[in-house]
């Protein structure tokens, strides 16, 4: 295990990304706020996968074809954003197209058909809100 010392920094900078993140996704008109917040935590290995390190990309967003973005291009197959808050514009753009209006398991139902590749991707998330209290 690496010294406390050399694991500081990057504690401090997912403190200040989730902050970040979160404040901003409670700030905006969301729907199941909890729901995104669980997204940002799962998409984004807890703020440290490439994706999200290399992109600014916490929810693994695609880069779509046929809305309104925020992103600027695409990296690894995920979209590229010049910040964290440019991204939770983008999934706000994507809620607003696609869930807006759902009831909270429609909503979950839609996550599970489209937006996530495994199995039980509602469950994962509705164990990270109980699991985080979001």
């Amino acid at each position: 295990r690496p010294p406390r010392s050399t694991l500081f920094p990057y504690t401090t900078l997912f403190r200040s990304y989730k902050k970040t993140v979160f404040e901003m996704i409670d700030e905006l008109p969301f729907e199941y706020p909890e729901i995104v917040k669980a997204q940002a935590l799962i998409e984004s290995g807890n703020f440290k996968s490439e994706v999200f390190l290399h992109n600014l990309n916490p929810y693994g967003m695609r880069l779509p074809l046929q809305r309104i973005t925020t992103a600027k291009g695409s990296n690894l197959n995920h979209a590229v954003y010049e910040s964290v808050e440019q991204a939770t514009l983008d999934r706000l753009l994507f809620e607003t197209k696609y869930l807006h209006g759902l009831s909270r398991e429609q909503y979950f139902q839609y996550l599970d058909r489209v937006y996530a590749t495994g199995d039980n991707y509602s469950k994962t998330l509705k164990q990270i809100i109980k699991k985080n209290k979001l």
